[in-house]
């Protein structure tokens, strides 16, 4: 393993997190993943909240059905009212 921050390959187990392994570099202490994933969902999931929201149900209550966390749902809501603003906005012909 090879410390993404000062590239030793100096670097101790330590622990797991979601069933992956944990490293600690012994020569900047910083801990890190062996490989990471990218965290996203897909335009179905994030429909899918919007929708809920449009029909009443209040963030918390999405993130209990969906397990995604509420600030990200108001995150989606947020990037679609500024996509609906710039719509709007734009000039006709």
């Amino acid at each position: 393993m090879q410390c993404p921050r000062c590239h030793s390959t100096q670097a101790a187990k330590n622990g797991r997190r979601q069933n992956r392994q944990c490293y600690k570099c012994k020569q900047c202490g910083r801990q890190f993943l062996e490989s990471y994933k990218p965290w996203c969902y897909s335009n179905d999931i994030k429909q899918l909240c919007l929708k809920m929201h449009l029909n009443g149900m209040s963030l918390r209550e999405i993130e209990r059905v969906t397990e995604i966390h509420h600030t990200t749902v108001l995150h989606w809501l947020r990037q679609a009212q500024s996509t609906i603003n710039n719509i709007s906005q734009s000039p006709k012909n």
